[in-house]
């Protein structure tokens, strides 16, 4: 799942540069599992989208000039077919389109 993510994740990354967001990809593996952590990093929010290879994702959002939590979810996801529904919510408070 985390290679499918990643192939996805680089048809959007452009337009999420395109929009002021500065992006640092992550991947991290230990004993215990791999995962892939994205954050993203603009004037007002600072945002992170972590999948594990258990398929359980983390999708955090901070206002940085309140410093409070906007988005926070822990979901599964089943299926690569699943990405453009599962991150709808989450990139529409970053206020980018996920065509």
């Amino acid at each position: 799942m985390l290679i499918e993510f990643e192939k996805w994740f680089q048809t959007m990354k452009q337009e999420i540069k395109n929009v002021g967001y500065q992006i640092e990809t992550t991947k991290i593996s230990t004993s215990e599992g791999d995962c892939i952590k994205i954050d993203f990093d603009s004037e007002s929010k600072m945002a992170r989208i972590t999948l594990w290879d258990l398929n359980q994702c983390s999708l955090e959002i901070i206002d940085i000039d309140s410093g409070s939590t906007v988005f926070d979810e822990l979901l599964e996801i089943h299926s690569s077919s699943d990405f453009d529904k599962t991150f709808t919510p989450f990139f529409n408070i970053l206020k980018l389109k996920n065509d």
